[in-house]
């Protein structure tokens, strides 16, 4: 009679797992098809960018433009369908542009952004998307890819039920969180307090801008002197030619306070003398036209001013490309 019941509860067991085995399997291949639009909220900026690089490198085929850049340009967020957003907040632009040749996805055009160009790319971040075996699997198996992990699925329908009242397919925007290193983190931290600085008037938010940006500039100097991420950018450069990709660098604007500063001069005198051909360079705008959020990042009316911007740049050079 004991043996009987075990035996009984042993199977039930059995089955249960064989269930639970089975459905986590189903979920693995279809996750796909069962995602839709704002239904998935990353839990960190890294997850947002781990995400958006996925999306990147296991697309069946490039958009003709890829913008490569930091957080700057993350802000883009009204460009058309032509181009793709590989910007990554809190992160360099060597990370981007090694994401993309790596990725082995390429566009007509890369578009880079030079604002944090000597910032250090993040190495863990690129030995995560592309670990060896797994890197292929996540191919295969959609439901191993960041995004359709139950967690930011989940709460992503949830906040978006928060934020709209009811169920809908509404893109429900990522929150951002705190950078993972303490370095950005303390960066971070200055933003807030320099961002903060403006609800006690236009002056002490110049005031706390010219302080954080000259002790930036000392240590900005330093780095410029040993960096080597522009010699890199030299050889993306003629590796993407040879895949008959174009390169073209810009600007992202800023507080006009900070567009002579010697960390912003030194950046941008080094990038034209190792590109001086005009036809690598979109044209400096008119920073006075261009509103921020801290002096760094353009607010939500200005993005959208300069995304406009530079896709009549490129439509007016690149008629054709589509």
């Amino acid at each position: 009679m004991n043996s009987s019941t075990s035996n009984s509860k042993t199977g039930l067991i059995g089955k249960a797992a064989a269930a639970c085995l089975a459905v986590l399997i189903l979920f693995l291949f279809s996750a796909p098809y069962l995602y839709q639009e704002g239904w998935s909220a990353p839990q960190s900026q890294w997850q947002f960018n781990v995400i958006k690089a996925q999306r990147y490198v296991y697309q069946d085929k490039a958009a003709p433009f890829v913008i490569i850049g930091s957080s700057l340009s993350q802000r883009l967020s009204s460009l058309s369908g032509d181009y793709y957003n590989l910007a990554l907040g809190g992160g360099s632009p060597i990370t981007g542009m090694k994401v993309l040749l790596r990725g082995g996805k390429f566009p007509s055009t890369v578009l880079v952004e030079i604002n944090m160009i000597i910032k250090p790319s993040d190495e863990n971040f690129l030995d995560g998307l592309f670990m060896p075996v797994l890197y292929d699997l996540r191919r295969y198996v959609p439901g191993l890819r960041e995004e359709y992990q139950p967690l930011a699925l989940l709460s992503g329908k949830i906040l978006n039920i928060w934020q709209t009242g009811r169920l809908t397919n509404a893109p429900a925007r990522p929150q951002p969180a705190a950078n993972a290193t303490k370095a950005a983190a303390e960066a971070e931290a200055a933003l807030k307090r320099i961002t903060a600085s403006r609800h006690a008037g236009e002056a002490a938010f110049k005031i706390a801008l010219a302080d954080h940006q000259k002790k930036q500039s000392a240590l900005w100097d330093d780095r410029l002197k040993k960096n080597k991420n522009i010699l890199y950018l030299k050889e993306a450069v003629d590796a993407l030619s040879q895949h008959g990709v174009r390169v073209i660098f810009y600007e992202m604007p800023t507080d006009p306070s900070l567009i002579g500063l010697p960390k912003t001069v030194s950046i941008r005198e080094r990038m034209h003398q190792e590109f001086p051909d005009a036809s690598y360079w979109l044209p400096q705008v008119d920073a006075n036209e261009y509103a921020t959020t801290d002096g760094m990042h353009l607010d939500g009316e200005s993005a959208r001013k300069y995304a406009a911007f530079l896709q009549s740049e490129m439509k007016a050079r690149f008629p054709d490309v589509k």
